[in-house]
């Protein structure tokens, strides 16, 4: 999940994973 871009694993993570 939060390994995809590895930046900010807290809130990029969670924002990552719910827009992509």
């Amino acid at each position: 999940m939060a390994h995809k871009k590895g930046v900010g694993s807290s809130k990029n993570g969670r924002e990552s994973h719910s827009k992509r």
